[in-house]
């Protein structure tokens, strides 16, 4: 009964080949009977195989025993039947893919995923190359963009005054307020004005010495000459010199032409000289000054017609806040006399005439704020009871004391002025009158 059982019943049905067997491979060998048929074991290959290796390379016919063997990269296998488990899972997901570039696989039999695979893997694709030379040329196609920008902005609006003095470095200090924006900046304080006072009188010499004190005046900035004369009326030869100073455009200083006489009765050997001219000056300078307020910056300085100047002195006195004083060479009977000064102060004097004085300094030895001057209305050279050769120190003594003195003339050691006396001119083979048909002013 057993036999004619298995005579009458329907033939077994072939064993389900598993998911992603390969149809030109021998099949696997299947035991029949009463016990369920068991594949063999799956045939496990190299991840990075070669194109000829690959399912969809391999040419019909061709038994896979006549595959050449393809490397091995580490342990990892694949397995190529696909079936299940975690290496069937692995073959659904992806394929494997070939990186030889020298077989059939490569050139266009292989699938478009196994294809693209190897092409990938041998370098960059077109997209990634692109996008990376675009990342390179952006920053500078930006950077010139800014550029012509920026120069069209400047052309077509140029900067004006006020941004400019804007965009200047200011050191302001802390809690100055600051200059607000578009507005104008304040103009530089003036330069200090120097006056300077010579006294003149008639003689040979007087208008060389005069000439060669208007050349070194004319070169000197904001300089104010108030010449007065030794005389009850102005005289012609003065007056056509003042005169000749306006031609040629200016080029002279500007000059003011006063005259006072000085009284006969002191104008003896050993008095004080030229008393009354200085203080006409003065007079000048403060009626000038009497209705200005505040008043501007300036100097004072007595200038003889005797001296030679530095254009250097200028510029040292024209920072004087009260009373400044320096070095005059070839003077009282020595090279030159100046003030001595420790630690900046002028603590005593080098001079070979009483240096008991209580400011042994020449005339040309200092300069006066013009605040000073006009602050001190009094302040005037005395004629009563002055000794000669004391005229500084009583002028000085009403305005100032020694301690305050401002030494000049890097710490009083340059000589900046000279008292160069012109030497007597010999006329002893003039004529008495007059012989020559033409008449020179000399």
């Amino acid at each position: 009964a057993a036999a004619g059982s298995k005579i009458g019943a329907a033939p077994p049905s072939p064993p389900r080949r598993p998911r992603g067997h390969d149809p030109a491979a021998p099949p696997s060998p299947v035991v029949w009977g009463p016990k369920r048929a068991i594949p063999s074991p799956p045939r496990l290959v190299p991840v990075r195989l070669r194109c000829a290796e690959l399912p969809s390379a391999r040419k019909p016919g061709v038994p896979s025993c006549a595959l050449p063997p393809a490397p091995w990269r580490g342990e990892r296998r694949l397995n190529l039947r696909g079936g299940g488990g975690a290496g069937g899972g692995a073959s659904s997901r992806s394929h494997p893919r070939c990186h030889c570039r020298c077989c059939e696989g490569c050139s266009g039999g292989a699938p478009a995923g196994e294809a693209g695979g190897g092409r990938a893997s041998g370098g960059p694709s077109m997209k990634s190359l692109l996008l990376s030379r675009f990342l390179v040329l952006l920053p500078w196609v930006l950077l010139v963009i800014i550029m012509l920008d920026t120069d069209g902005s400047s052309r077509a609006h140029p900067p004006s005054s006020s941004s400019a003095l804007a965009r200047r470095p200011q050191q302001q200090h802390e809690g100055a307020p600051r200059r607000r924006e578009g507005e104008a900046e304040p103009p530089p304080p003036p330069l200090p004005i120097i006056y300077a006072i010579t006294p003149t009188y008639s003689r040979p010499v007087q208008k060389a010495e005069l000439t060669r004190l208007a050349n070194t005046f004319r070169q000197v900035a904001r300089l104010h000459w108030i010449l007065v004369e030794d005389s009850a009326v102005r005289t012609e030869l003065v007056s056509r010199f003042v005169a000749g100073l306006s031609r040629g455009g200016g080029a002279g200083p500007p000059c003011t032409h006063l005259h006072v006489l000085t009284p006969r009765r002191y104008k003896r050997p050993g008095l004080p000289r030229a008393t009354e001219q200085r203080n006409a000056g003065l007079a000048w300078i403060r009626q000038r000054h009497q209705h200005v307020s505040p008043p501007q910056p300036g100097v004072l300085f007595f200038a003889d017609d005797d001296n030679t100047y530095s254009l250097e002195l200028f510029q040292e006195m024209r920072t004087t806040r009260k009373v400044s004083v320096w070095p005059v060479g070839l003077v009282g009977g020595r090279r030159y006399e100046r003030p001595v000064v420790e630690k900046g102060k002028v603590v005593g004097w080098y001079t070979g005439w009483r240096a008991d004085r209580p400011f042994a300094i020449d005339m040309a030895g200092f300069a006066v704020s013009l605040q000073v001057i006009l602050s001190n209305p009094k302040a005037v050279f005395k004629r009563r009871g002055s000794q000669p050769g004391m005229q500084e120190s009583d002028f000085l003594k009403q305005i100032t004391t020694v301690e305050e003195l401002e030494p000049k003339a890097n710490n009083c050691s340059k000589v900046l002025v000279w008292h160069t006396r012109t030497e007597k001119v010999n006329l002893a083979n003039e004529p008495k009158y007059h012989m020559d048909t033409v008449k020179i002013e000399v």
